[in-house]
């Protein structure tokens, strides 16, 4: 009996791997030619539907795009499109939010502060929780970028304190303590987002700045 139990356990073990590794090997795929697709659906998106929320989203996904790409000349076309229909709260609260990203990447901090200050008032319920976490972080990344580390400091600790799942604001404060070079609490907080976080790239960074402060 046991004889016939363990070929039948191996065949299934080999399967198992076969159908794993196929798996892994589309995603892998996906990771590769996800980014043309996507682009080709948000504009056909905006090119066929008649729908300002439709074509809102749209714009807003490929500038997220862009952002990711680098290609920031191209998501300003997308968020400057965008701004010209009206739109409800949530997703002008999101074109804030990216708007607000994008002017970060482009370093014209007074300009992003200006958006995020015009959208806080607008968080004003318990829905609208998560975009407000989003505009603080951005508004700390902009105090930590013009040396403005006290302010962004306390911005960054209240929403760990008051948030203390929300990864962004555990890697922003981190970041953060990186940059003063206190290291040991840096490196605590990279580790506590190392393993929750699904992002590739930011685990690489993440992982970068571990063996710098190691070494």
């Amino acid at each position: 009996m046991q004889s016939i139990i363990l070929p039948l356990f191996l065949t299934s073990v080999i399967i198992f791997l076969i159908i794993f590794i196929k798996i892994k090997y589309h995603e892998f795929q996906l990771c590769n030619t996800n980014m043309d697709n996507l682009e080709k659906k948000y504009l056909a998106i905006i090119d066929k539907n008649k729908s300002a929320v439709s074509i809102g989203f749209a714009y807003l996904n490929l500038a997220t795009l862009y952002i990711k790409q680098e290609k920031y000349k191209e998501a300003r076309v997308c968020i400057n499109s965008a701004k010209t229909r009206k739109y409800n709260k949530k997703l002008s609260l999101l074109l804030g939010i990216q708007e607000s990203t994008l002017l970060i990447k482009e370093q014209q901090f007074d300009e992003a502060e200006q958006v995020i200050m015009n959208c806080l008032p607008n968080c004003s319920s318990a829905i609208d929780k998560s975009l407000k976490i989003l505009l603080l972080n951005n508004l700390a990344i902009i105090k930590l970028r013009t040396n403005k580390q006290n302010e962004a400091f306390d911005i960054l600790n209240d929403l760990v304190n008051r948030y203390p799942n929300n990864l962004i604001s555990i890697l922003n404060l981190a970041d953060l303590y990186y940059e003063k070079q206190d290291f040991d609490k840096a490196s605590i907080l990279y580790k506590k987002v190392l393993v929750k976080i699904k992002d590739n790239d930011v685990k690489t960074k993440i992982t970068e700045k571990l063996k710098k402060i190691s070494a």
